[in-house]
Protein backbone atom coordinates (compact mmCIF):
# COMPACT_ATOMS: atom_id res chain seq x y z
CA UNK A 1 0.00 0.00 0.00
CA UNK A 2 1.18 3.14 -0.74
CA UNK A 3 2.17 4.98 1.97
CA UNK A 4 1.24 8.88 3.13
CA UNK A 5 2.67 11.74 4.13
CA UNK A 6 0.22 14.68 5.57
CA UNK A 7 0.60 18.29 7.10
CA UNK A 8 -1.93 20.18 8.53
CA UNK A 9 -1.21 23.91 9.96
CA UNK A 10 -3.01 25.59 13.07
CA UNK A 11 -3.88 28.99 11.87
CA UNK A 12 -5.31 30.84 14.76
CA UNK A 13 -5.89 30.75 18.12
CA UNK A 14 -9.47 28.64 19.07
CA UNK A 15 -9.48 27.76 15.52
CA UNK A 16 -8.85 24.66 13.39
CA UNK A 17 -7.01 23.52 10.17
CA UNK A 18 -8.33 20.08 8.83
CA UNK A 19 -7.54 17.16 6.49
CA UNK A 20 -9.64 14.21 5.11
CA UNK A 21 -7.17 11.18 4.56
CA UNK A 22 -8.86 8.43 1.95
CA UNK A 23 -6.74 5.47 1.99
CA UNK A 24 -7.18 4.34 -1.56
CA UNK A 25 -8.73 0.86 -1.57
CA UNK A 26 -9.12 0.33 2.09
CA UNK A 27 -12.35 2.14 2.53
CA UNK A 28 -11.14 4.16 4.96
CA UNK A 29 -11.19 7.44 5.64
CA UNK A 30 -9.58 9.69 8.40
CA UNK A 31 -10.01 13.12 9.52
CA UNK A 32 -8.13 14.91 11.10
CA UNK A 33 -7.87 18.36 13.14
CA UNK A 34 -5.30 20.59 14.32
CA UNK A 35 -5.69 23.36 16.55
CA UNK A 36 -3.78 26.47 18.83
CA UNK A 37 -6.14 25.92 21.40
CA UNK A 38 -4.73 29.19 23.20
CA UNK A 39 -3.11 28.78 27.04
CA UNK A 40 -5.73 29.28 29.48
CA UNK A 41 -5.04 32.94 30.78
CA UNK A 42 -7.48 35.35 32.73
CA UNK A 43 -5.69 38.27 30.65
CA UNK A 44 -8.00 36.81 27.44
CA UNK A 45 -11.20 38.38 29.36
CA UNK A 46 -13.83 37.74 27.57
CA UNK A 47 -12.01 35.24 25.44
CA UNK A 48 -10.84 33.37 28.32
CA UNK A 49 -10.60 29.39 28.31
CA UNK A 50 -13.98 29.07 31.02
CA UNK A 51 -15.97 31.29 27.90
CA UNK A 52 -14.10 29.17 24.84
CA UNK A 53 -13.94 25.19 26.53
CA UNK A 54 -17.55 24.86 25.81
CA UNK A 55 -17.75 26.05 21.86
CA UNK A 56 -14.19 24.07 21.50
CA UNK A 57 -15.93 20.94 23.06
CA UNK A 58 -19.07 21.59 20.61
CA UNK A 59 -16.42 22.01 17.63
CA UNK A 60 -15.23 18.49 18.23
CA UNK A 61 -18.85 16.76 18.59
CA UNK A 62 -19.50 18.91 15.53
CA UNK A 63 -16.15 17.78 13.35
CA UNK A 64 -15.73 14.34 15.41
CA UNK A 65 -11.99 14.34 14.27
CA UNK A 66 -10.66 10.56 14.58
CA UNK A 67 -7.05 12.50 15.17
CA UNK A 68 -6.43 16.06 17.32
CA UNK A 69 -3.24 17.60 16.68
CA UNK A 70 -3.38 20.71 20.17
CA UNK A 71 -0.82 23.47 20.92
CA UNK A 72 -0.49 26.12 23.47
CA UNK A 73 -3.08 23.74 25.51
CA UNK A 74 -2.36 23.35 29.85
CA UNK A 75 -3.24 20.18 32.05
CA UNK A 76 -6.17 21.65 33.16
CA UNK A 77 -7.55 22.27 29.81
CA UNK A 78 -6.63 19.06 28.22
CA UNK A 79 -8.93 17.42 31.00
CA UNK A 80 -11.86 19.54 30.42
CA UNK A 81 -11.48 18.94 27.02
CA UNK A 82 -11.15 15.02 27.86
CA UNK A 83 -14.09 15.26 29.97
CA UNK A 84 -16.25 16.76 27.28
CA UNK A 85 -15.00 14.22 24.89
CA UNK A 86 -14.91 10.87 27.07
CA UNK A 87 -14.57 8.87 23.30
CA UNK A 88 -10.74 10.09 23.23
CA UNK A 89 -7.79 9.68 25.10
CA UNK A 90 -4.81 12.08 24.68
CA UNK A 91 -0.69 11.67 24.96
CA UNK A 92 1.78 14.10 25.79
CA UNK A 93 3.59 16.00 28.53
CA UNK A 94 4.40 19.51 29.76
CA UNK A 95 6.90 21.57 27.79
CA UNK A 96 8.68 22.92 31.15
CA UNK A 97 9.34 19.85 33.10
CA UNK A 98 7.70 16.77 30.98
CA UNK A 99 5.42 15.82 33.01
CA UNK A 100 2.19 18.13 33.68
CA UNK A 101 3.85 21.86 33.48
CA UNK A 102 3.50 24.66 30.76
CA UNK A 103 2.04 23.99 27.75
CA UNK A 104 1.86 20.82 25.64
CA UNK A 105 1.52 19.56 22.15
CA UNK A 106 -0.99 16.86 23.26
CA UNK A 107 -2.30 14.56 20.43
CA UNK A 108 -6.03 13.63 20.85
CA UNK A 109 -7.43 10.09 19.02
CA UNK A 110 -10.45 7.99 19.26
CA UNK A 111 -10.54 4.84 21.44
CA UNK A 112 -12.92 2.74 19.33
CA UNK A 113 -10.34 3.79 16.38
CA UNK A 114 -6.93 3.31 17.57
CA UNK A 115 -4.96 0.86 19.79
CA UNK A 116 -1.71 3.30 20.92
CA UNK A 117 1.42 1.02 20.40
CA UNK A 118 4.13 4.30 21.47
CA UNK A 119 4.59 7.88 22.71
CA UNK A 120 7.10 9.88 23.10
CA UNK A 121 8.04 13.36 23.44
CA UNK A 122 11.35 15.39 22.01
CA UNK A 123 12.43 19.17 23.14
CA UNK A 124 13.30 21.30 20.38
CA UNK A 125 16.99 21.69 21.56
CA UNK A 126 20.54 21.08 20.87
CA UNK A 127 19.81 17.77 22.99
CA UNK A 128 16.71 16.56 22.38
CA UNK A 129 16.27 14.18 25.07
CA UNK A 130 16.20 17.01 27.16
CA UNK A 131 12.57 18.67 28.23
CA UNK A 132 12.44 22.01 29.80
CA UNK A 133 15.68 23.48 27.66
CA UNK A 134 15.46 26.48 25.50
CA UNK A 135 16.86 25.85 21.68
CA UNK A 136 19.31 28.11 20.03
CA UNK A 137 17.44 31.46 20.39
CA UNK A 138 13.86 30.44 21.03
CA UNK A 139 12.09 32.79 23.86
CA UNK A 140 10.30 29.33 25.21
CA UNK A 141 10.86 26.07 25.68
CA UNK A 142 9.43 23.97 22.83
CA UNK A 143 8.71 20.30 22.13
CA UNK A 144 7.61 17.75 19.29
CA UNK A 145 4.68 14.80 20.88
CA UNK A 146 4.27 11.75 18.90
CA UNK A 147 1.71 8.79 18.80
CA UNK A 148 2.46 5.94 17.38
CA UNK A 149 -1.24 4.54 16.41
CA UNK A 150 -2.76 1.23 14.76
CA UNK A 151 -5.70 1.41 12.64
CA UNK A 152 -8.19 -1.11 14.30
CA UNK A 153 -10.32 -0.97 11.34
CA UNK A 154 -7.32 -2.21 8.98
CA UNK A 155 -4.29 -3.07 11.61
CA UNK A 156 -2.40 0.26 9.63
CA UNK A 157 0.32 1.63 11.20
CA UNK A 158 -0.03 5.61 11.77
CA UNK A 159 2.64 8.12 13.00
CA UNK A 160 1.19 11.52 14.33
CA UNK A 161 3.85 14.38 15.48
CA UNK A 162 2.73 17.16 16.87
CA UNK A 163 4.81 20.41 17.67
CA UNK A 164 4.85 24.48 18.57
CA UNK A 165 7.65 26.31 16.41
CA UNK A 166 9.24 29.32 18.61
CA UNK A 167 7.23 32.75 17.73
CA UNK A 168 10.01 34.09 18.14
CA UNK A 169 13.70 32.60 17.44
CA UNK A 170 14.28 32.30 13.31
CA UNK A 171 17.32 30.13 14.04
CA UNK A 172 15.08 28.11 16.75
CA UNK A 173 12.44 27.62 13.81
CA UNK A 174 14.99 26.41 10.93
CA UNK A 175 16.69 24.06 13.00
CA UNK A 176 13.00 22.71 15.00
CA UNK A 177 12.24 21.71 10.80
CA UNK A 178 15.36 19.91 10.34
CA UNK A 179 14.92 17.93 13.86
CA UNK A 180 11.21 17.54 12.89
CA UNK A 181 12.15 16.02 9.78
CA UNK A 182 15.02 13.83 11.15
CA UNK A 183 13.14 11.95 13.97
CA UNK A 184 9.79 12.08 12.38
CA UNK A 185 11.72 9.94 8.93
CA UNK A 186 12.99 7.64 11.81
CA UNK A 187 10.16 7.02 13.80
CA UNK A 188 7.40 6.79 10.84
CA UNK A 189 9.86 3.98 9.52
CA UNK A 190 8.07 3.73 6.18
CA UNK A 191 4.08 3.72 7.64
CA UNK A 192 1.43 6.81 6.89
CA UNK A 193 3.20 10.16 8.94
CA UNK A 194 0.88 12.60 10.11
CA UNK A 195 2.72 16.03 11.02
CA UNK A 196 0.49 18.43 12.67
CA UNK A 197 1.01 22.03 14.31
CA UNK A 198 1.34 25.44 14.43
CA UNK A 199 5.12 26.36 13.08
CA UNK A 200 4.68 29.97 13.53
CA UNK A 201 5.60 30.47 9.87
CA UNK A 202 3.56 31.72 6.47
CA UNK A 203 2.80 29.29 3.83
CA UNK A 204 5.67 31.17 1.48
CA UNK A 205 8.04 30.62 4.52
CA UNK A 206 11.34 28.42 4.11
CA UNK A 207 9.83 26.67 7.21
CA UNK A 208 7.11 25.56 5.55
CA UNK A 209 8.59 24.78 2.07
CA UNK A 210 11.23 22.38 3.47
CA UNK A 211 8.10 20.73 5.20
CA UNK A 212 6.84 20.22 1.53
CA UNK A 213 10.31 19.25 0.54
CA UNK A 214 9.52 16.72 -2.49
CA UNK A 215 12.55 14.75 -0.61
CA UNK A 216 10.95 14.55 2.58
CA UNK A 217 8.05 13.27 1.61
CA UNK A 218 9.61 10.44 -0.81
CA UNK A 219 11.92 9.35 2.36
CA UNK A 220 9.37 9.46 4.72
CA UNK A 221 7.08 7.22 2.29
CA UNK A 222 9.91 4.89 1.50
CA UNK A 223 12.58 4.23 4.19
CA UNK A 224 12.64 0.86 5.72
CA UNK A 225 13.86 -0.94 8.79
CA UNK A 226 13.66 -3.93 10.58
CA UNK A 227 12.75 -2.47 13.95
CA UNK A 228 9.26 -0.29 14.57
CA UNK A 229 9.35 2.83 15.79
CA UNK A 230 11.72 5.43 18.07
Amino acid sequence: MKKNLILIFSVLFGFSSQSNLAQKGSGNSLRVISSNVRYDTDYDKENAWKHRKDHFNKMIKDYSPDIIGTQEVLYNQLNDIKTGNSEYSFVGVGREDGDKKGEYCAIFFKNDRFELFKTNTFGLNEDPKMIGVKGWDAACERIMTYAILVDKNNNDTIVVFNTHFDHVGKLAREKSVDLLKNISKEVSNGHHLIITGDFNANPQSDIIKSLLDDKFIFESRCRTQKKRGA
